[in-house]
């Protein structure tokens, strides 16, 4: 059910607190196997990273960037009604080596999409 599904992604999403592969290889198999719930995974990752201290956003925005581009519908189609303002918001408050490394993912978002076209 949605309660039972918010509760082990948001445990899944509070484990993340480096940049660890598996985790978010987990959390996008899990989002896409539940891809019902999108609205769910939505509101948790936009939550998550507004609330987590600087150091923990990058890993947040990875998995994002991961289901966008691995699922892609519903995901990308929620995702951008909120990632433009959470990235312009999140920018100013990381360090300059995590503000190279979300440049970098800005760039692949400009041909993201499965037709090759902005993912947002």
């Amino acid at each position: 059910d949605a309660t039972t599904f918010r509760r082990d992604f948001s445990k899944g999403l509070n484990q993340l607190t480096f940049n660890s592969r598996p985790i978010i290889q987990h959390l996008s198999m899990f989002a896409q196997d539940h891809a019902r719930y999108s609205d769910i995974v939505a509101e948790c990752l936009e939550e998550h990273i507004r609330r987590v201290p600087p150091w923990i956003k990058l890993p947040a925005f990875y998995l994002l960037d991961a289901i966008s581009k691995n699922v892609y519908e519903p995901y990308a189609r929620r995702f951008s009604s909120f990632v433009v303002a959470l990235y312009l918001d999140s920018y100013p408050l990381v360090d300059d080596n995590t503000r190279g490394k979300m440049e970098e993912m800005l760039l692949t978002w400009r041909t993201g999409s499965p037709m090759g076209k902005e993912l947002f």
